[in-house]
């Protein structure tokens, strides 16, 4: 089974141009997107980038939203990012226990951090799973904070 990770810009050639997916509806049935964005003033005010989804939010797309920061909360030049909250974490683990048979392709803007720790956690948590790995994105620095969340729901919830 497929588990690539992506930037943004490479998910969008990959999703638009490769694959032909516009609308949810064009994703396979054997197939799961993960979608991470940051928060919406941070896209704004301090990237000057609006980071939208590509897909809308349904059994096999799941769309997130905060920063690549290592705490809930961090404050930098006067700007507030927001890590991703356990609501979220439990969110997301909810959707890959759900999708666990399914290919995964995962993207965040750079593709190294906060998509890398969902990459690592599915790696960790799902040891029989087959994975097939994007050569052009291979694991490397995962979001410690995320990574942290997404276990710690996993292993008290399941």
């Amino acid at each position: 089974m497929k588990l690539w990770c992506f930037s943004r810009k490479n998910a969008r050639e990959f999703y638009r141009e490769k694959m032909g997916w516009y609308y949810r509806e064009d994703i396979p049935e054997d197939t799961a997107v993960i979608s991470i964005a940051g928060t919406p003033e941070i896209q704004e005010k301090y990237l000057k980038d609006n980071e939208e989804h590509w897909f809308e939010e349904g059994p096999n797309v799941l769309n997130l939203n905060f920063d690549d920061v290592a705490e809930d909360e961090f404050e930098y030049n006067g700007f507030m990012f927001y890590g991703l909250t356990m609501a979220d974490a439990r969110r997301a683990v909810e959707f890959i226990v759900r999708n666990q048979d399914k290919n995964f392709y995962v993207n965040c803007r750079a593709g190294k951090s906060r998509s890398q720790a969902f990459i690592q956690f599915i790696l960790d948590c799902f040891p029989d799973r087959e994975n097939e790995l994007n050569p052009e994105n291979p694991p490397c620095t995962p979001n410690i904070d995320v990574l942290t969340k997404l276990k710690r729901i996993y292993l008290y919830e399941h």
